[in-house]
């Protein structure tokens, strides 16, 4: 008995590269909060936004496990709702998340030179080309599965 892929198969493995290369920033801007030594140096203004941020990546890492769960429960037996739900987390959670920090910032330089020093040495170039390449895959994840979800009768409601 072998393992016949299907489109709700690869979505599936996507969405779970996709969300799982998503737990090191998650995990880390969640222990933001956590060393209290560096936050009493800081003032309180960027005190309070580094507990927001460590709110954030508690709130990240929920949604990730979420993610997760849904995608192998009921995603992969194409409950239709399921599909909704991912839907949400894709435009309403990692859109804003990881693309729209992005928007109106101009990247000097071609895709080549970009893509180059995201390879070479961490920074900007590098989270951006990271953050898009997982929205991308996400995206993808989601448009495989429409056929099976809607356009055939193999799904359950």
């Amino acid at each position: 008995m072998g393992i016949r892929p299907d489109s709700v198969l690869v979505s599936s493995v996507l969405f779970t590269i996709a969300l799982i290369c998503l737990i090191p920033a998650g995990l880390g801007n969640a222990l933001v909060g956590r060393d209290k030594a560096a936050l009493a140096a800081l003032d309180a203004g960027y005190r309070t936004a580094a507990y927001a941020m460590s709110d954030l990546g508690v709130a990240c890492l929920a949604i990730i496990l979420i993610g997760l769960v849904v995608t192998w429960t009921g995603y992969i037996r194409r409950v239709r709702w399921t599909w909704f739900v991912m839907f949400i987390i894709v435009w309403i959670w990692a859109f804003p998340l990881l693309i729209l920090p992005f928007v109106g910032h101009t990247m000097p330089g071609t895709w080549g030179e970009i893509l180059s020093d995201a390879l070479r040495e961490p920074g900007i170039r590098r989270s951006f080309v990271e953050m898009v390449l997982n929205f991308v895959l996400m995206v993808i994840a989601l448009a495989l599965s429409v056929k099976s979800m809607f356009l055939t009768g193999s799904h359950r409601k």
